[in-house]
């Protein structure tokens, strides 16, 4: 984590720093690569559920998750997310093979019209 200025620190009755009350903070991205903004619905649902797992923001769509701090713990967390938001299981492969948003968007896009196509069929 960093240091982020907050104009007043909330005190608890006792008159020591209330931590629940302070707010949410999230990291800058640090990262080599010009930022690239999400274009489609599902690259901006993907960034929206890769900032709330590595506590970063703005996302790009070419950040890799891994340079931007990811491990398999987060790794464990965002592939859970993502079966939660778009009900599609997704191995941690598939997030190792497709670290970006553009290419995990691709990815899980893919997955749904597949999975749309079965329904269809059935």
């Amino acid at each position: 984590m960093g240091i982020f200025p907050v104009a007043d620190i909330p005190l608890n009755p006792n008159g020591k720093v209330d931590r629940s009350a302070l707010p949410a903070a999230r990291m800058p991205r640090n990262v080599w690569n010009d930022f690239v903004g999400p274009s489609t619905d599902l690259q901006r649902q993907l960034a929206e559920i890769w900032s709330e797992a590595l506590e970063i923001e703005p996302i790009g769509i070419t950040d890799d998750f891994f340079e931007l701090g990811g491990h398999s713990l987060l790794a464990a967390e965002l592939l859970a997310a993502l079966e939660n938001r778009f009900k599609v299981a997704m191995s941690a492969r598939t997030l190792f093979l497709n670290p970006t948003i553009e290419a995990l968007a691709e990815e899980v896009s893919r997955r749904l019209d597949s999975a749309a196509a079965e329904a269809g069929q059935g």
